[in-house]
Parts: C-alpha cells; structure tokens; sequence
C-alpha cells in the first residue's frame, strides 16, 4: 500500500514538473510573454471600471432589454410598447436577462457574465484570429487596440447587445478561419464541424444583434469567391445551409406566430426588416451616407489608430496584384489578405450604401478583422522603418511607441466618456425604485422613460403617445432623423385630449415629469400636473434646479371635468 502511495505522489510531481516546465518553455517566447502581460493589463484595467461603475443607471435602450427580460422571467403582462420591440429588436438577449432574473442573479453579477466576460473574451479571440490571419506580433497589437479602443469599453459596461454580438461574431471567426478553412489551406482534410459551428454562432449574433449578419455575409462572401461552384458539389455546404435554416427557424417561427397577420412577404417572418430596409425605414431613404467615412469611421477609430488602420487596409490591396491567382486559386498564400479585405470591405458597404445611418458603435460588430488591420497597418509601417535605419530593435520601439500614444489617446477618451456618464439618468432609478417600494404591484405610471422605469419599478409604464392616428399625423422629423411631436397649437390640443382619454382607460395613477426624454416629451406635458390638479409625492433636484417629479392621479380621475371648470 505503501509503495503504492508513493508511486502515486512520484507520479503527481512528475505530472507537476512536466507542466511547470511547459509552462517555462512557452513563455521563453517572448510573445508569449506579451501575451500575458497585455492579459494582466487588460484585466486589472477593465476590472478597474467594472467595479467603479458598478451597477450604473441604465439608458433607454437598456431598459428596453431588461424590462423585458423581466417581464419574460417573472410573465407579466406584456408593456405597452412590446409590438414596437419585436418590430426592431431582437430577443436572445433578453432571453439571456430572463434567466438570470429567474435565478435570482442581480444586475452587477449580470454585468460581469453578459458583458464583462465576454468582451475580455473577445479580446482573446481577435488575438487568435489576427494570429492565424497573419502573426503573433500583428496579433498582439489588434488585441491591445481592441482592448483600449474607447467605444470598446464604453459598451463593456453598458447592458446592451454590442459586446454580447461581438462575442458570438467572433467566435463564428474563430470556428469558420481558425479551426475550418487554415487547416484546409495547409492541406488538412475538412472538418465541417467547425464550419457548422462557425454558422451557429453566426446567426446567435444575428439574434443577439441584427448588424453582425455582416459576419456572415463576410464568410459566405469568401467561400463564393474562393469556391465558387464546387460548393454545389460540397454536401458539407447543403448540411451548413441546412443547420443554418434550422437555427434561423425558432426565431421566424415566433414572428411568425406573434407579427405575420399584420404582415406580409418576408416581413411575416423578419418584421424588423421592414423598419430598417422596408416601407417603416428613414434612413435608406436618405443619400449615400459617406459620413461614415468622414465622421462615423474616424469617431470610433479616433486620430491614431485610423492612420494605422487606413494603412492596413492599403496594404491588404497587395491582393490585387495576384487577384487573377487568388480567383483561380492557384496560390492560396493570399486567402488571408482576401478574407480581411471582405471583412473590412463589405461592413463599410453597407453602412454606405444600405442602411445608411450609422454611430460609432456599429463598428463593434466588425471589429475581429478591422482591428487585424490597424495591427498589420503599425506592423507594416514599423517594418518598413526599421529596414531604413538597419537597427535590431528599432521595430519594437517603433510599435512599443505607437501603441503608447494610440493607448494614452484612447484611454484618455475612455475615462472622460465612461466618468462622466456613470451617474447619468441617475433621478430616473431613484424614481423608479421609489415608486416598487410606494406604490402598489398593479400601479399604472404615466413616464417618458417608459423602459427604464418599468425596469426599476417593476411597474407598467405607459407614454404619452397614443395609438390614436392623430400622434402619427402630428410627428415631424428633422435632418438627423430625430422624431418628435409638432408645435402645432392645434397638434397640441388634439394630443393632449388623445392622451387623456388614454390616461382614463389605462387608469392612471401616477405621472413623472423628468428634464429626461425631451423629444418623447410633448409641450403640454410639462404644465400638465398643474391644470389637472395632480398632486406631487416625491421630487429630486440638483440644486434648485428640479431635475424629476412624481405626482399622483386623483381618485376617480376625469380629465374631460377638468376641462369644463
């Protein structure tokens, strides 16, 4: 027994020592050793703003995602604005929420799993992907770009669907290049496996956010270029296709079921097409928008990292000159350049040419080869330098100062963008998590903040706007796409009296009035408690300065009566 046991322990050190020396072995690279140096940076940078924030207030679109998510959870009466949700957002995300809320998770432990975690993972992956696409030293500056980029971070710590999509997209990369087509290029057999994967999570992060289809638009753009018609000959590709359907079908099923009587054609199945493509849209009605590459582009990218970025994209041109190889693919050394070009080429396109309206935060979604870019860019740059000059370490000190001023640059962005809207919104929680604890479950609250403080009051919340036709005739629209309801003398009267009627049938039982939401708040609703008689409850100011007031309905309220005082 004896012999036993230490043939066991002799075993378990041996087992130790191997891995220990393994572990010296692969950081005796000194890549590696980058490697887990700009780990430890980005972890202890992001963990700095995780807990700083905290659980920030949430904005509009947050609230979206997570009042439903609640209403999923805990299966409440749906809020009034639910159709118009479905309309234009997708659900896996608040589906996510609604698991944690069943669970009893609370907001800063979601934080960390939807947002948090999967953007340092994402990280790690555009490393992985820029490695394969090209090498560890073009890699490891794609990750640290991503890492400092300031829109990167900003939506890192905001509950809404970029990092979460930019997770999936970047995994369906990492399966498609990574573990399918280079092995492929480098004479392997196929695995399809990978490729179905590759394509699952590829329509999880259309799910999760319509604009990563781009991803894969992108793969399937590569795969027709380089393969061309043997993919009919493929059955791997029909088995893809096949999965891909099977994978899109819950979700137009759902659509299907809940929006296709008042639909018809594809928007049956893909309503929000309409609101982005179809007869609801604006913004394609518009001119080319090339304000995405003279102010959108440059708006997320920033001065620095935009020079290294344009650079990269010019080099990735060298495909150009063996294009009637790379078509034929007669020499596949060149697949890696045509497959960022793609990534790079057909996202700008359709923010040009299709959507047309875009901030800086579309760019999220295309970041694992933008980013491959801006890497190759200073990589190129830094090369070409170093050869002038014949120094061994000029390169280093060249990238070693880049990446310091693009880093100093965009860190300085970062924290000023992060601090100085962690407390905004702020009086709208407080107001909200006033009104869970005062009022009663089946309380009726009159807001323009309608998702945030059905959020935090747990209670439904209702608009001004009505479904009257009145308030879509009356809805004007200025250049930036901005809707909001005209001042009109007559526009305002005849609101109001729809509001009204509205405010009766839902019985109402409180109104807040916030400095919040201006373009959701009509003229008259800011003198309204006033001439109806409501009575105030609670108010927050900054200063003198009233910044959100609650009132309270009378009993058995007629607004019709006031009127006629």
């Amino acid at each position: 027994m004896v012999e036993i046991i230490t043939e066991q322990i002799n075993e378990s050190e041996e087992r130790k020592s191997s891995i220990e020396s393994r572990i010296r072995t692969w950081l005796k690279d000194p890549y590696n050793l980058a490697l887990v140096l700009l780990a430890v940076f980005v972890i202890i940078l992001y963990l700095y703003y995780f807990f700083k924030l905290g659980t920030q207030p949430i904005w509009w679109d947050e609230g979206d995602y997570l009042s439903i998510g609640k209403e999923l959870a805990f299966n409440r009466a749906r809020p009034e604005w639910w159709a118009g949700f479905l309309k234009i957002r997708p659900l896996v995300l608040p589906i996510i929420f609604a698991a944690f809320f069943k669970l009893g998770i609370g907001e800063l432990p979601i934080r960390f799993f939807t947002e948090l975690f999967p953007a340092l993972v994402s990280i790690f992956l555009i490393y992985i992907i820029s490695k394969e696409l090209f090498n560890k030293k073009i890699a490891l500056i794609a990750a640290f770009l991503i890492s400092v980029n300031w829109v990167f971070m900003f939506y890192t710590f905001r509950l809404l669907t970029d990092i979460p999509s930019l997770l999936f997209a970047a995994l369906s990369l990492y399966f498609f290049w990574v573990k399918y087509e280079k092995p492929i290029l480098k004479g392997m057999n196929e695995k399809p496996i990978y490729l179905w994967l590759s394509i699952a999570f590829g329509v999880l992060a259309f799910l999760t956010r319509y604009v990563t289809a781009l991803t894969l638009i992108v793969i399937a753009a590569y795969m027709i270029v380089t393969k061309r018609f043997s993919l009919l000959k493929n059955k791997n590709i029909w088995i893809t296709l096949v999965i891909a359907l099977l994978c899109f079908t819950p979700y137009f099923a759902y659509n299907y079921i809940t929006k296709g009587a008042e639909n018809t054609g594809i928007y049956k199945i893909f309503p929000a097409l309409r609101w982005y493509h179809g007869d609801e849209a604006t913004a394609p009605h518009r001119a080319f928008a090339w304000n995405t590459l003279t102010f959108h582009l440059p708006n997320f990218f920033k001065s620095f990292s935009l020079i290294f970025f344009t650079i990269g994209s010019l080099v990735l041109l060298e495909l150009f000159l063996y294009l009637d190889i790379v078509l034929k693919q007669k020499d596949r050394s060149k697949n890696n350049l045509l497959f960022c070009f793609l990534g790079i080429l057909i996202p700008l396109g359709y923010f040009i040419f299709g959507i047309r309206a875009v901030d800086a935060r579309y760019f999220i979604a295309t970041a694992p080869l933008m980013f491959a870019a801006a890497g190759l860019g200073i990589d190129f740059v830094s090369r070409k330098i170093s050869k002038i000059f014949k120094m061994k370490y000029l390169y280093f000190l060249i990238v070693l100062a880049i990446i310091f001023a693009i880093g100093y640059q965009q860190l300085t962005v970062s924290n000023e963008f992060i601090v100085s809207r962690m407390t905004s919104y702020q009086e709208i929680r407080e107001g909200g998590i006033w009104l869970k604890e005062n009022t009663p479950p089946d309380a009726a609250i009159i807001t323009a903040s309608v998702t945030q403080n059905q959020y935090y009051s747990e209670r439904q919340s209702y608009s001004h706007n009505t479904n009257d036709t009145i308030f879509a005739a009356c809805t004007v629209q200025d250049e930036n796409l901005i809707t909001s309801l005209s001042t009109n003398e007559s526009c305002q009267r005849e609101t109001e009296a729809a509001f009204n009627r509205k405010v009766m049938r839902i019985g109402a039982d409180y109104y807040v009035l916030s400095v919040f939401e201006p373009v959701f708040t009509p003229q008259w609703a800011y003198s309204y408690p006033e001439r109806y008689n409501l009575t105030m409850v609670k108010a927050y100011a900054q200063g003198n300065q009233p910044i959100l007031v609650i009132y309270k309905y009378p009993e058995n309220f007629n607004a019709f009566a006031f009127e006629q005082q």
